[in-house]
């Protein structure tokens, strides 16, 4: 089989995605930033279903760590599949109290991190047969189109990944690389699980599909996106959020 990298897979959409490639027989990578008791959690899951994986601590605000992360899958097979998944968690904070140092750190690791993520693998994949899959999947929000609430710290770091996005899949398509983004919108990770129930039930109210996403759903679509049988998706947007 191949191999599949995704950052921030220690929990959540990350850790669905990992769990559904291992399923389908990939060998995996996953990377975590510093909650290594969860990321022991999430191998320990993902061994249940294949030994073919590498956990590696890494923060992808740093070109020295993702560089490790391309040294460790030398010990698994052909890359195929690239998930750029690893985010900040940010707080709603109004306009006036963003500090600069959050900003600068919040568009390290949702902008700068996936895009040194995308290019050592953009330099794996080109020199690879032109006819295999070649994927590389950014995770991106609904609040790129949206803007949130007080979120003007976060969404435009999405806005940017997603002309990273487009940009990227013109010039990677002669290569036979695609590149694509899924966009979420409402989602049942550790966050929304913080939320009463009163507020869960006014959420769902906003969305057609009355309910909340799983990071099931969203892994679900990232997979269909990635692999081969999606050979003529490329520079899209796509979003996961029920209607909303």
């Amino acid at each position: 089989m191949s191999t599949i990298i995704i950052t921030g897979a220690s929990k959540g959409i990350g850790l669905a995605v990992a769990l559904n490639a291992a399923r389908k027989g990939y060998d995996i990578c996953i990377t975590y930033k510093s909650d290594k008791k969860a990321a022991d959690k999430a191998v320990k899951k993902l061994k249940k279903i294949t030994q073919k994986v590498v956990c590696v601590k890494a923060d992808i605000s740093n070109i020295r760590d993702i560089k490790k992360i391309y040294q460790k899958i030398n010990k698994l097979s052909r890359l195929e599949i690239l998930v750029n998944n690893a985010a900040t968690n940010v707080f709603r904070t109004p306009f006036e109290d963003i500090k600069y140092k959050d900003l600068k750190k919040i568009f390290e690791i949702n902008y700068f991190g996936y895009f040194y993520c995308s290019q050592l693998a953009f330099k794996i994949f080109k020199k690879q047969n032109k006819n295999l899959n070649k994927s590389i999947i950014n995770l991106s929000s609904q609040a790129a189109n949206f803007g949130g609430n007080m979120f003007t710290h976060y969404a435009p770091t999405k806005s940017a990944l997603n002309t990273l996005t487009k940009g990227l899949s013109r010039e990677a398509a002669k290569y036979n690389i695609r590149v694509n983004a899924i966009s979420p919108g409402i989602i049942m990770t550790e966050g929304m699980l913080k939320v009463n129930k009163s507020n869960l039930e006014n959420i769902k109210k906003t969305i057609p599909l009355n309910k909340i996403g799983t990071p099931e759903e969203v892994a679900e679509a990232i997979m269909q996106v990635a692999e081969l049988n999606s050979s003529y998706i490329t520079g899209s947007i796509i979003p996961v959020g029920g209607g909303r």
